[in-house]
């Protein structure tokens, strides 16, 4: 104790705190004054030299805190924009699997969805739901052969883990189109829901997923916007295939960001962001929380080296005097 007390108190190291005359011999009148303008300055020297070593350890714990683990407990503000999805979850995240059917907006019934070939037969269908974890926040389904358990506890990874920037961006932008698209859905969220994940299946297909071992068009036949059956496969595949044409002749303006949500097992599941490069100069993401506060101590560590430059000079002075 008394060493943390000699680290950041006032007086030096090891010097005792007692009255006035046990600190040294009794001092004359005139000298009263000069001493404790002395001891002043002494004091603030001190303080100014603890000060940079007091900011490394207070925002070395910050940064070590924030780049820790941390459970999902905030309630999502139930945008339907993936990009905000994405800006809810940092890396080292955990949140539990749910559905999000009847809630936020979402429709109730179960999706029914079709597998098509090229040839326009059926290669598989079955009944899908909108996924989200108990917080609210939607993601999709990157494995759509794969079985997704709710109830299970998953963590947030970088996306570029499991997927490559190029099939990241094209996904990013696809969802973007459908979302700025929306009125031809007749504002229906769970339309919209529906269509990014068929766009998603869609585009891993393409970049080798393969779910199937051939090319497919994956369609919703029961659409909240179309009429039920093959007219809503129909308006499905064809706003995905726009989706996808419009992503390939924008990709080289934006830049796709994208986190995986993995349990170790079953089915992955992943948001996204897209942003436009500004004068095609693109910046580093600045990744976790973690990498914001070393980020945030590195500044502070710079500002109290400043101070302590001009207290220094200050110092300097004041002894020439």
């Amino acid at each position: 104790m008394q060493r943390f007390l000699d680290f950041f108190c006032l007086r030096p190291a090891g010097e005792p705190a007692g009255p006035a005359d046990e600190r040294g011999p009794p001092r004359r009148k005139g000298q009263v004054g000069f001493v404790i303008q002395q001891e002043r300055r002494g004091g603030l020297k001190q303080r100014l030299k603890r000060f940079p070593r007091v900011m490394a350890v207070f925002l070395l714990l910050a940064a070590a805190l924030a780049a820790g683990p941390r459970t999902v407990l905030a309630a999502f503000s139930g945008s339907y924009k993936t990009g905000d999805a994405y800006d809810a979850l940092q890396v080292g995240d955990t949140l539990e699997f749910s559905y999000l059917q009847g809630t936020g907006g979402y429709m109730e019934e179960k999706q029914q969805i079709w597998a098509v070939r090229e040839d326009g037969t059926l290669a598989d269908s079955w009944e899908e739901r909108i996924l989200g974890s108990t917080e609210g926040v939607p993601y999709f389904c990157i494995e759509q052969n794969a079985e997704y358990v709710a109830q299970r506890t998953a963590e947030v990874f970088d996306g570029l883990d499991y997927l490559s920037q190029e099939e990241i961006t094209r996904l990013a932008l696809a969802l973007k189109y459908l979302e700025d698209h929306m009125d031809q859905m007749d504002g229906s969220r769970s339309d919209l829901y529906y269509l990014q994940q068929l766009a998603v299946w869609k585009i891993r297909d393409e970049a080798g997923y393969n779910a199937y071992g051939e090319p497919l068009d994956y369609g919703a036949a029961r659409l909240e916007s179309q009429e039920p059956g093959e007219a809503s496969v129909a308006f499905s595949v064809e706003m995905v295939r726009q989706a996808i044409a419009w992503a390939d002749a924008n990709r080289s303006r934006y830049k796709g960001y994208c986190k995986i949500l993995d349990s170790g097992q079953f089915q992955k599941c992943a948001v996204f962001k897209a942003e436009e490069i500004p004068g095609r100069f693109v910046l580093p993401e600045t990744g976790s929380a973690g990498t914001l506060a070393v980020t945030a101590a590195g500044g502070m560590l710079l500002f109290a080296s400043v101070i302590m430059g001009r207290a220094k000079k200050k110092g300097d002075t004041d002894d020439d005097e």
